[in-house]
């Protein structure tokens, strides 16, 4: 009987180990039926229509919003009575009518879409000596629904949601 050699045993091991990684390295993978090969440079063009199609989602909301007047239901998060107030859309800015009464001017707003359709606003308003109030809402159909968040300059923050109760067109 042959004893079994170390160096004969370590380089069929190595061989069967190059052959392994050769037929590996070499094989490409086939797609299933259906699925085509896409180059980088058609995911910039996807890419690019989308965000394209989505700004002009965007726009067509805005457009919708704009001169539009929304009666709302204002609630602490700390709990109480709901309190009524009413958000002005004009000229691509938001105004509440208490917080106007306050002495927060009307402010630009952000949007954007969700994946489910579902347009989200957010602002913030600013009052000199007062502090800051931040509002983010999300609007679907004549829903429109979301938080507000007083920050004062001095005192504690307040936080409230609201929702819509009523909206109709201004122009």
């Amino acid at each position: 009987m042959e004893m079994l050699n170390p160096r004969r045993i370590l380089y069929s091991t190595i061989c069967l180990w190059l052959i392994f990684c050769l037929f590996a390295c070499g094989r490409k993978e086939s797609k299933p039926t259906g699925e085509e090969e896409v180059k980088p440079t058609e995911v910039k063009k996807v890419k690019l229509i989308e965000k394209e199609k989505r700004v002009r989602l965007i726009e067509k909301e805005r457009a919708e919003l704009d001169n539009t007047e929304w009666r709302i239901s204002v609630t602490s998060l700390k709990g109480g009575e709901p309190k009524s107030d009413t958000l002005r859309f004009i000229n691509r800015k938001v105004v509440s009518k208490v917080f106007e009464s306050k002495g927060y001017p009307a402010s630009n707003y952000t949007m954007r879409i969700e994946f489910d359709g579902t347009v989200v606003w957010e602002t913030m308003q600013t009052k000199e000596g007062e502090g800051v109030v931040f509002w983010r809402a999300e609007h679907k159909g004549n829903i429109m629904k979301g938080v507000i968040s007083k920050h004062p300059k001095e005192g504690k923050n307040e936080d409230f949601s609201f929702v819509s109760i009523s909206s109709k067109n201004i122009k």
